[in-house]
């Protein structure tokens, strides 16, 4: 029998081990002088890419950015090291909302079940 809160326990502790990972998304393209991450290009590197910006993509750029855009925290966005503790923030705070969200609807369904 799996015993389930140790199974949570080290479920959270992987989780927010991968989270202080996340700079590493800064940090290999540093290294490798590479260009951005597959699919997170801005609408500005979509039209150089493909040419023009698709009219969905112009319209919800302009609508939402995002909590934090590009995963980092206003003023925390100039160098690597700042860059990596904004990536952290940013992956802590979209785990907790998860968690958060995951727990709300698991809470209503236990109620209305």
């Amino acid at each position: 029998m799996i015993n389930i809160q140790l199974f949570e326990k080290k479920i959270f502790k992987y989780i927010i081990f991968m989270s202080f990972l996340t700079p590493l998304g800064l940090i290999f393209p540093e290294l490798f002088k590479a260009k951005d991450a597959w699919g997170e290009w801005d609408t500005e590197t979509v039209k150089e890419m493909i040419g023009y910006l698709p009219k969905g993509m112009e319209k919800m750029a302009s609508i939402w950015e995002g909590l934090m855009p590009d995963y980092t925290i206003k003023g925390m966005d100039e160098g690597l090291k700042f860059l990596s503790i904004s990536y952290i923030i940013s992956a802590l705070v979209g785990i907790t909302m998860v968690m958060l969200f995951t727990y709300l609807v698991l809470k209503f369904l236990k109620k209305n079940a």
